[in-house]
């Protein structure tokens, strides 16, 4: 799938498809980027994070951090990587809730809920 980025301006939700061989590994990631890091930090404490696997909650401290810088903005990457999966469907959520309006620097998001569902299928 593929969408424009009216698709991330608003709360809602975004849904992907991802087809996987046996055993590939997948990276689950949540990027939030901003004009300066002080920015990258006030818009943080807005958006609560949580990561559901097949309907239960993953821990955040099984998600890596990592910052960098992309188009002129400071990015943060909220990761983990996924392997041996069992064959068959699975369902990830990323569930940012977005407790304030927030300001990128660029754009404005309001609050409210903005969930990215994807739908694993693995091949057995």
């Amino acid at each position: 799938e593929s969408y424009d980025g009216s698709a991330f301006a608003q709360p809602g939700v975004v849904s992907y498809t991802v087809p996987l061989a046996d055993a590939e590994p997948l990276i689950w990631a949540y990027v939030w980027c901003a004009a300066n890091p002080d920015t990258l930090v006030k818009n943080l404490e807005d958006i609560q994070l949580s990561f559901l696997l097949d309907g239960v909650k993953v821990p955040a401290d099984s998600f890596a951090k990592y910052e960098t810088q992309s188009g002129g903005n400071i990015c943060r990457l909220i990761y983990t990587s996924l392997e041996e999966w069992p064959a068959g469907e699975h369902h990830l959520n990323t569930n940012a809730t977005f407790t304030a309006a927030v300001n990128d620097g660029t754009s404005d998001y309001g609050p409210g809920e903005y969930v990215l569902d994807y739908t694993v299928y693995v091949s057995p």
